[in-house]
């Protein structure tokens, strides 16, 4: 490890397109180095709201129920919800293949995905010829949690280049789950060492009033790595502990579930048969009482 004297920057232009890189730029595709002419930093200030052009033209992503619905426009941001293997990507990788011969630049950033899964889908898009006009950035369950964080601003960065130079983009964070996690721990590596963060644990409660604003500082990120280590493996033994009786909390109420579920099986029954038998008397009534009329007759 080495200090540059400089903020954390990634390489830009096209001499990224069709290539993998890591969360600080760095290649992982096996091709060789990346001679890109600039390097941009990570973390810039956003342009004003009153400089930003509006949104007028429209994006297509090639699914008709989204296009007719739900149009998204270049320059939109756009929030893909849904639960697990439900084809949030699927719908992200038919935009990208879909921007072929449209001019758009696209730039897939994966977060804290694994492997495998981060492997298909370039290869899904290679086979498509998406790759030619993409760049990916990823970063996989592997890579340490401030790698993980740091991928999507990368990502941002490479694509303002495209757009300082009048090329659209569309960018595509899969997924900003994995990212709020690495998030949460850089802040809990950063949390200074206050009986208040145990209190609040134990009410279970996440004390967001705590969370330090991460900055990409080294130094200060090494010195919090040596001084948290040890309350950070006192929270993790205090959840484990929480997540253990939550857990035979459960198990306890489902039991008792089951068990109620079969007395109301067995009382169902039991009225059931007791209805049976006060029908079936009535029934022997009745045709006693027609008997007795009869023989009076």
């Amino acid at each position: 490890m080495r200090r540059t004297h400089r903020a954390l920057d990634v390489p830009v232009g096209d001499a990224l397109l069709g290539r993998v890189v890591d969360g600080v730029g760095r290649p992982i595709d096996g091709l060789g180095p990346i001679h890109a002419a600039r390097r941009l930093p990570v973390e810039r200030p956003a342009p004003a709201i009153m400089d930003r052009a509006p949104v007028t033209v429209p994006l297509q992503t090639g699914i008709k129920v989204v296009d007719a619905l739900i149009p998204v426009g270049r320059g939109q941001r756009e929030l893909i919800l849904g639960d697990r293997q439900t084809g949030k990507t699927a719908i992200a990788l038919d935009t990208i293949i879909n921007q072929r011969d449209s001019g758009v630049i696209c730039v897939y950033c994966a977060i804290g995905q694994r492997s495998s899964s981060v492997a298909r889908v370039i290869d899904d898009l290679d086979q498509r010829h998406a790759r030619q006009y993409s760049v990916f950035v990823v970063t996989t369950e592997d890579h340490p949690s401030g790698e993980q964080f740091a991928a999507p601003y990368a990502a941002m960065s490479i694509a303002e280049h495209f757009m300082q130079h009048g090329r659209d983009v569309l960018v595509v964070l899969d997924d900003l789950t994995k990212h709020a996690r690495a998030y949460r721990e850089l802040s809990l590596l950063l949390l200074p060492n206050d009986r208040r963060w145990l209190d609040q644990l134990q009410q279970e409660k996440w004390p967001t009033n705590m969370l330090p604003t991460f900055t990409m500082d080294a130094d200060r990120l090494f010195s919090a790595l040596v001084r948290q280590y040890l309350f950070v493996s006192l929270f993790r033994a205090c959840a484990e502990s929480l997540a253990s009786e939550k857990a035979s909390r459960l198990a306890a109420m489902r039991g008792a579930e089951r068990n109620i579920g079969e007395r109301i099986g067995e009382l169902t029954s039991q009225f059931h048969q007791t209805r049976q038998m006060a029908i079936t008397e009535e029934l022997l009534d009745i045709a006693a009482g027609f008997e007795a009329l009869a023989d009076e007759l």
